[in-house]
């Protein structure tokens, strides 16, 4: 089966697109992203859909000029229109991480690239390769099964959705449909740096493992993602059931209060979810959030002769009161 056909089918099969829909591409100038720019076009007019070309400067190497330079010129040949933002040098030099701040900043431009096109979803080229990298990089960091499941076909956070087209096709599936087409791309000299954690798994341990261990660990590590996502999609439903009925939230979403005798006659896992899906509504997010504060959230509520309620980040914090759990943002 051709590249172009073998996507459709995944698209029909997971449903990332609907007939009549505005896709915008985020294209990089790399093989992959190349790739799904030239398999989305063959397949508009089957899908029924608009396509809207967007590149994201970072602005970080010399080479990025150039490389927008390209995706232009690539979004001319084809007759698609393009939206293209360069990452302002002011907004590099600022305190905290450059990777989490140069993602913000790409997240900003599709959201609003998003709204301004009308569009329904941002396209985006991750592979099969990159969801074996992720799951491993996550087993290295201590991941529980929400990071398992590293990567997914569709994801939806707040007015972003966005869909992974490419995630069950292989690079080496790419590269072959980029040679047989003979479909030009950028190869980004920073892949092949060891300086990031990313390029290490790729470059040095995958290869490693493959021969030392398993050719085929690529195969059982995305399927370690499936089974994950399977997993926590069933655990986080039964979840949420439980907060729609016992959970009490004020009117800004900054306070939940369950009660003990609810959240206590759970397994385990379940209890995890609640604490972990209430931050997660507080904050957008739980991120900073370890297994290490799951652990302390735990021992505090379970311990009736523990008091002092377990430190926790990104402004959060806990207390148990005769039959009542309490979890609320404040301003120090």
């Amino acid at each position: 089966m051709s590249l172009p056909n073998s996507i459709l089918a995944t698209i029909t099969s997971q449903k990332l697109i609907s007939h009549g829909e505005t896709i915008i591409i985020g294209v990089s100038g790399g093989g992959d992203s190349i790739a799904l720019l030239h398999v989305l076009n063959e397949l508009k007019y089957k899908l029924g859909v608009k396509l809207h070309v967007a590149h994201f400067n970072h602005n970080l190497r010399k080479g990025s000029k150039a490389d927008q330079t390209f995706v232009e010129k690539q979004a001319k040949l084809l007759s698609l229109p393009i939206t293209t933002k360069i990452w302002p040098k002011s907004q590099q030099n600022q305190k905290g991480s450059l990777e989490e701040r140069a993602r913000k900043a790409r997240i900003s431009f599709f959201n609003a690239l998003l709204k301004k096109e009308k569009a329904e979803s941002i396209a985006l080229a991750h592979t099969k390769d990159d969801l074996a990298e992720t799951v491993l990089m996550r087993i290295l960091r201590g991941s529980g099964l929400q990071g398992l499941r590293a990567i997914r076909p569709i994801k939806s956070l707040h007015e972003t959705r966005d869909i992974r087209p490419f995630l069950s096709t292989s690079k080496t599936e790419i590269l072959k449909y980029l040679k047989t087409k003979n479909i030009a791309y950028r190869e980004d000299p920073t892949n092949k740096s060891s300086q990031f954690m990313r390029n290490k798994v790729r470059l040095k341990l995958m290869p490693l493992l493959e021969k030392e261990y398993n050719a085929n660990i690529k195969e059982l590590l995305c399927q370690l993602s499936h089974q994950s996502s399977v997993d926590y999609d069933y655990l986080e439903k039964q979840t949420q059931k439980l907060l729609n009925k016992y959970a009490q939230s004020n009117s800004k979403t900054t306070r939940f209060v369950i009660k003990s005798k609810v959240y206590l006659r759970q397994p385990m896992a379940i209890q995890n979810l609640l604490i972990r899906k209430m931050i997660e509504s507080i904050n957008g997010n739980t991120n900073k959030f370890t297994f290490r504060h799951s652990q302390e959230i735990g021992t505090f509520i379970h311990d009736k002769n523990k008091k002092k309620p377990p430190a926790l980040p990104k402004g959060i914090s806990i207390k148990k009161n005769i039959d009542e759990i309490v979890i609320e943002r404040y301003t120090p």
